[in-house]
């Protein structure tokens, strides 16, 4: 046991005595060594490869100045130039092609889906009918059906009717305010919206027949009928009243937006597209009944009102005399409220924030005298705020002569208006009834004083 003990010591103390032996230490100085090298020749690595890519430009230039300077490359060049415009007009034109025929074919495909839609519509009508008139003989047998009365038409009134159409804001209110105060006309002093709400053929005759005797009773001929809208569909009208007159309302188009956006029936840009609309409807109803319609401007009512109620009765087949027109032309004196709303005060109201304050303003408007210039255009819708909306009512508006200031109002209403002519007048009409009717004073308010 104890040699033991002195051989363990020994064998420690030879090992310390190796550790600090020197080459025991030269791994540490080798890292040393290189990491003064390093610190050296750093700046050398940082400068040479600098040297280098300045060199290696320098020749790669050299280089690409000769090759595109050789002749032969110059030919190649040009010639993948040419191939590769070639390739993109052949792309581009490939790109309209492919363009052009997915538009044939999403037209074609939409072509296809709404013919789809329309049979299988009919033929869920055609099955929808049959179920129907399968039932009734079913649950009524004892019931003889005369199908041939329920397909019948409708019979159309035989009376006489005008309607008064127009753009809105167009002056139709104002114009069938005045034509009221006839003795032989019948009205109702509100809009009917008879064709645009959706009634069947059915309840538009049966109102129509109504009115007509009501007219009847009141012992009046003639049923007038106002709704500006009417003239988006005067086909269905012509169809079911035969026997009308139409009389279509024109103003200045700038001033119809200006009065269609003061009374919030839509942007400026929808007030213009209603008017142009509404101008385009009236060109084709005119190709269509050149007889039976004719044009008022809002400017000759304004001007010379007697003159327009001469014509506007003389086609609605009239009689007429002194006392009548003044009474048409003194229809202020005589305030009646819009249709059945009796509560709306006729007074010019504060504001026109709702529905009731803009009722009360129509209300104040129809029963106030015909304004001599409405031109309010030029403040509330003016060239430089809406340039384009102006382009685009230019050539309608130079058309029926409102760009023209040089234009005679009086003489463009004698010789455009559609209706009798003067000469036709004066036949028709005795010598003392004509000169007391051509002595009306255009202002009534001034005459009244």
């Amino acid at each position: 046991i104890g040699s033991r003990r002195v051989g363990g010591r020994a064998e420690q103390r030879g090992r310390r005595r190796m550790n600090t032996v020197p080459h025991v230490r030269l791994p540490a100085m080798i890292k040393r060594l290189k990491q003064a090298v390093t610190f050296v020749l750093r700046p050398l690595k940082l400068l040479a490869p600098r040297a280098t890519r300045g060199v290696f430009r320098k020749k790669i230039g050299v280089i690409d100045t000769l090759v595109r300077e050789n002749r032969s490359v110059k030919r190649e060049i040009a010639s993948l130039e040419a191939e590769r415009s070639r390739l993109l007009a052949l792309l581009k034109e490939r790109q309209e092609t492919h363009e052009q025929t997915i538009a044939t074919l999403r037209r074609e495909n939409d072509k296809e889906k709404e013919a789809f839609r329309e049979g299988v519509q009919a033929d869920f009508r055609k099955e929808q009918k049959g179920y129907f008139t399968k039932k009734l003989y079913e649950e009524f047998p004892s019931i003889h059906w005369n199908w041939s009365l329920s397909r019948r038409r409708a019979v159309c009134p035989d009376g006489k009717f005008a309607f008064i159409m127009g753009p809105p804001n167009s002056g139709t209110t104002i114009f069938f305010r005045i034509l009221l105060e006839h003795p032989e006309i019948w009205g109702l002093f509100r809009e009917s919206n008879l064709f645009t709400m959706g009634h069947t053929d059915r309840e538009i005759i049966s109102t129509f027949k109504s009115w007509q005797k009501s007219a009847e009773q009141e012992g009046k001929s003639i049923v007038l009928e106002k709704t500006p809208t009417n003239i988006e569909r005067w086909p269905r009208i012509h169809s079911l009243i035969p026997n009308h007159k139409i009389l279509c309302m024109m103003r200045d188009g700038r001033d119809c937006v200006a009065s269609g956006v003061a009374s919030h029936h839509g942007s400026h840009e929808d007030v213009v597209n209603r008017w142009i609309d509404s101008v385009v409807e009236y060109e084709t109803m005119q190709a269509a009944f050149k007889d039976d319609v004719i044009l008022v401007h809002l400017r000759d009512l304004q001007q010379d009102p007697s003159l327009v109620l001469i014509r506007s009765l003389d086609f609605l087949g009239l009689s007429y005399d002194f006392h009548v027109l003044q009474k048409m032309l003194h229809y202020h004196e005589r305030p009646r409220h819009l249709g059945d709303q009796r509560d709306i005060p006729m007074t010019l109201p504060q504001t026109r924030d709702t529905r009731r304050d803009r009722l009360q303003m129509r209300c104040y408007q129809v029963n106030q005298p015909v304004q001599k210039d409405t031109s309010r255009w030029k403040t509330e819708f003016p060239y430089d705020r809406h340039p384009e909306l102006h382009e685009r009512l230019a050539p309608w508006l130079a058309k029926y002569g409102y760009l023209d200031t040089r234009r005679d109002t009086r003489e463009d209403s004698a010789e455009n208006t559609v209706g009798p002519n003067m000469s036709a007048m004066m036949e028709r009409t005795p010598e003392k009834t004509l000169e007391k009717t051509l002595e009306i004073d255009v202002n009534p308010v001034e005459s009244a004083a």
